[in-house]
């Protein structure tokens, strides 16, 4: 970074927020922090100074993570916004790509700080980077570097329409053969299940599914998924999120 970020962190928890603070300040040489304990006043913070990101808990009294973006983002449409949760549910993520976040990380142990501070670097480097930071290039950065499967949905196809390195890592294809592939191939028992959950979030805007994928070595995959609508390519798409319940626990 040519110059030291100044980051703003919000948590309802004092500690916590210090902690972040603290952590950030200690691996990102010369980063200067500020905490907020209270998402109205972080806003009227953001009004009055300038961040380079914002790295926000999800469940707040008075205004969660997602409600908390929301008002981020109508006052600071490019600043980067990094949700750093307790709350692992991958309907919580789908909504936040949804809603504009760059980058989202759950909560763990001591060794989760030095991964949240690298994900402060990367997310103020390419905001620098850009020539312009719209919301294409903010999905696309989130959807690249996600860990959890992700799927751009077409219902009406019953095709994948796009997916992120992780499914193509999960499920052992290359991401060009998962483009365009059919539903079925993926998910041969639970076809009609996920075209539903397609549909579903289509017209109520989100949905939750259990189903199990089957690799291109024929292995089954239990998987949780949450689904989101999406502006992709000019079209309205469904984004799904799968978490792979293999691994749940260990994550």
């Amino acid at each position: 970074m040519s110059s030291s970020p100044s980051v703003l962190a919000v948590d309802d928890e004092g500690t916590t927020a210090r902690t972040v603070s603290h952590y950030l300040e200690l691996e990102l040489d010369g980063a200067e922090t500020v905490t907020e304990t209270d998402p109205e006043a972080a806003l009227e913070r953001i009004e009055s100074e300038a961040f380079d990101c914002v790295v926000s808990d999800y469940e707040m009294p008075g205004m969660d993570g997602l409600e908390f973006l929301t008002a981020v983002r109508e006052r600071e449409p490019n600043v980067p916004f990094i949700l750093y949760t307790g709350r692992g549910s991958e309907e919580v993520a789908s909504d936040a790509i949804a809603a504009g976040v760059t980058d989202y990380l759950q909560k763990g142990g001591t060794e989760t700080f030095e991964l949240l501070a690298n994900r402060v670097k990367h997310a103020v480097e390419e905001r620098h980077a850009a020539a312009a930071d719209g919301d294409d290039e903010r999905f696309r950065a989130v959807f690249e570097g996600a860990h959890d499967a992700i799927f751009v949905l077409d219902p009406e196809r019953e095709a994948i329409e796009e997916a992120n390195p992780a499914a193509a890592a999960m499920l052992g294809y290359d991401r060009e053969e998962l483009r365009g592939m059919d539903i079925e191939t993926v998910y041969p028992d639970d076809t009609d299940d996920v075209v539903s959950f397609a549909e579903t979030v289509l017209e109520e805007g989100g949905d939750l599914l259990r189903a199990e994928c089957v690799t291109a070595d024929g292995e089954a995959v239990p998987g949780e998924a949450a689904g989101a609508v999406i502006e992709y390519g000019g079209e309205t798409k469904v984004l799904a999120i799968v978490r792979d319940l293999r691994t749940r626990d260990t994550r």
